[in-house]
């Protein structure tokens, strides 16, 4: 009699568990997935979000790319490099401003202003040819962060024929901006990704069969997971400078 009344209140317990499972398994956000082309690149935003907040963080990327598209002879940066000195948006200020910072920070390795040797090696690219010393001299003579002038609002360059570009860290800032609006929208777990610039948000909820759930529910309880260590190394003395973990 006993061993059946243990056997009734262990398929009672399974029951009530697979009741929870069940109804937990329901409740689980549903997530989306998005992609679109801006930056030129493929964006992809998913998260557990209605299809219009998500458009939103889209939009607020497109905008910022209408910003600082080189490429775009609309936007502002086109217009610093043409005409050397304008005002330009918070956003557009913000981001010179943080890649004068991460210049000194590196020592000139990361400078924006590189963009005339830029221009000069993809147009050598499409007439098939090696620039000349001449004009590698005269580009190189065009790069320096610290011709870069900030008063207010304003920017300008020191010297004619400066130009910046921004396709190091524009896509880097965009992705902010996006997660921005979806935490502003109350979304707590979504995935940004730029061409592998990248922002995780929260944790995605795994997908589980009902087997899996019963034994994560009686078998798991406190046990740790995995965690992955990446390195990030020094380009220049090839030390490691420090390491992330990520689950």
């Amino acid at each position: 009699m006993r061993l059946i009344n243990k056997e009734k209140n262990f398929i009672f317990v399974l029951l009530v568990t697979l009741s929870f499972l069940q109804i937990s398994g329901c409740s689980q956000a549903k997530f989306i997935k998005q992609t679109r082309l801006i930056m030129n690149t493929i964006v992809t935003i998913e998260a557990d979000a209605p299809v219009r907040v998500v458009e939103e963080a889209f939009n607020e990327m497109k905008r910022i790319d209408s910003l600082m598209n080189e490429f775009n002879p609309e936007s502002e940066v086109s217009l610093l490099n043409q005409k050397g000195e304008i005002e330009v948006s918070p956003e557009t200020k913000e981001v010179i401003q943080r890649a004068i910072e991460f210049s000194e920070i590196t020592k000139g390795t990361f400078d924006i202003t590189c963009r005339p040797i830029c221009s000069l090696w993809r147009k050598a690219g499409k007439e098939d040819k090696i620039p000349t010393e001449k004009e590698l001299s005269g580009a190189l003579s065009l790069a320096g962060y610290r011709g870069i002038i900030i008063n207010g609002n304003r920017v300008k360059f020191s010297q004619k024929g400066m130009q910046i570009t921004l396709g190091g860290i524009a896509k880097g800032y965009a992705v902010d901006r996006a997660i921005q609006v979806l935490r502003k929208r109350g979304v707590t777990q979504a995935l940004v990704n730029a061409g592998g610039d990248m922002y995780c948000l929260g944790e995605r909820p795994k997908k589980q069969t009902l087997r899996e759930k019963i034994q994560q529910f009686f078998f798991s309880r406190g046990s740790k997971e995995e965690k992955w260590k990446i390195g990030i190394q020094d380009p220049r003395n090839n030390k490691i400078i420090g390491i992330i973990k990520v689950k």
